[in-house]
């Protein structure tokens, strides 16, 4: 085999690998974008999120308030 015959194998190669990166990149790249979207859609949730939070903590401290009183209750 000629080296002028080797160098265009190599070429093509090279551009086969080539291809196929930029088409894995491009995959990448609508992936990171689905995620950007989602993640921008979520604001809302995470207010949600913290507002169940603290509702509960509330419901918690108001609870702890009432312990006492149903420890007295006898047991049937």
């Amino acid at each position: 085999m000629s080296e002028e015959a080797e160098t265009r194998e190599r070429i093509a190669r090279l551009e086969v690998s080539l291809e196929h990166a930029t088409k894995s990149i491009d995959a990448m790249a609508s992936k990171v974008s689905e995620l950007h979207d989602l993640m921008t859609q979520a604001k809302g949730a995470r207010w949600a999120l913290v507002g169940l939070a603290g509702l509960s903590g509330a419901v918690a401290a108001f609870a702890t308030k009432w312990v006492p009183f149903l420890q007295s209750i006898p047991p049937r």
